[in-house]
Parts: C-alpha cells; structure tokens; sequence
C-alpha cells in the first residue's frame, strides 16, 4: 500500500499519464514485488507467509540462496507461471514433490522441523 502511495505522486511528478501511466505503473509493481521476494529469500529464506508455515527456501545442503540463485528463481518462476503453471505440475509427478524450478536450481523449500534444515 505504501508503494501506491509513493507510485502516484511519482508518476504525476515526472508527466506519466495514459499508456505511458499503465507501463510506469506495470514496472513499479514488478520492481516491488521482485524486491520482496529476493529480500527475503536471501536474508532468511522466508517470505512472510513462509514463516507462518514454517517454510524455508535454501541450497540443497541448508545454506541461504544467493542473489544469483534467487534471481534465477524468478525468473523460472515466472517462466513457469507463462507455461501454464508447469512448474507447480511438475511437483505431483517428482519423487521429493519439488517444483520444476527448485529441482533445476538445486534449491529446496523445507520444513523447520526436517532434517535438511541445519537448526531443526
């Protein structure tokens, strides 16, 4: 909400109206939502929701993902989402119910209380 508040007056600020406005606007949200994801899955490989769960994303050994990593993952995620959710598909047929880009990535979303996580 905070960031609409901030779009708006931005937008107006620099002559963005019409089309141009829709774009602006298409771009800020992407900026924002990918910020949020890459924050948190390199800081503490939780989003919010994640952390009501009890979910955490990490490399196939335990450690945090890197920038790389978790750009790359947006990306496929993305991909994904354009393929008609292949990605989460993949999940019901691969043997450790991973989706198609945490298999391709080497990356791993965990239970707390499972053995891959390093604190459980």
């Amino acid at each position: 909400m905070l960031t609409g508040f901030l779009l708006v007056p931005l937008g107006q600020g620099i002559g963005l109206n019409g089309h141009e406005g829709q774009v602006f606007t298409r771009i800020w949200v992407l900026v924002v939502v990918s910020s949020y994801y890459l924050w948190f899955w390199t800081h503490s490989g939780q989003t919010l929701p994640m952390k009501t769960w009890r979910l955490r994303l990490c490399n196939q050994d335990g450690s945090s993902i890197g920038l790389d990593r978790a750009l790359l993952r947006l990306v496929l995620v993305a991909a994904g989402w354009g393929l008609g959710g292949a990605h989460i598909l993949w999940a019901l047929f691969d043997r450790e119910k991973q989706f198609l880009h945490d298999r391709i990535l080497g990356t791993r979303i965990v239970s707390l209380s499972s053995p891959f996580h390093p604190s459980a």
